[in-house]
């Protein structure tokens, strides 16, 4: 003869541990709960792509407008360099911008009786190149630092295109 009581088989023959009922249910609760649903997984993925979705556009933006801030510092500051290094070694210095390069370019007069410029060469001194979606607008292209601390050149205007 055999009988069943709670999640556990009985016979005569044999006596098997008892378990509830009660307690058979909630382990099985239990169990069922420990992983996500498909649907809840789903629904994560969705909310990540709209905040994504709306955040990206500002991400971008702000990007492009730290690009434009540090061309136009470094500009700045290689123009200061410059303007003291011609003070210093007696020399006159020129800032070309090379619009269809996209470059602008460092030169000094070596001999002050010839007209002719030598490239200039070290950390301020390499071409420093000008981002794609940077319009600058001068007339004329170069700008000439003097020995007695003045500039001959014209306006820079620099746009984010």
């Amino acid at each position: 003869m055999t009988w069943s009581i709670g999640s556990r088989r009985h016979s005569d023959k044999r006596s098997f541990s008892f378990t509830p009922l009660e307690k058979l249910f909630l382990t099985r609760k239990r169990n069922a709960l420990t992983g996500f649903s498909l649907l809840e997984l789903l629904v994560v993925v969705a909310i990540g792509d709209v905040v994504l979705a709306l955040g990206l556009p500002r991400i971008r933006g702000t990007f492009d407008n730290l690009r434009f801030q540090n061309f136009c510092q470094d500009l700045l500051a290689r123009m200061h360099y410059l303007s003291e290094r011609a003070s210093v070694e007696q020399v006159i210095y020129r800032l070309t911008f090379d619009l269809s390069g996209a470059r602008a370019e460092i030169a000094y007069k070596a001999d002050p009786e010839e007209n002719t410029f030598v490239e200039a060469r070290g950390r301020f001194g390499n071409a420093m190149p000008i981002p794609a979606d940077i319009t600058i607008e001068t007339n004329p292209f170069s700008i000439f630092f003097f020995p007695d601390g003045s500039i001959a050149g014209t306006d820079i205007r620099i746009r984010d295109s």
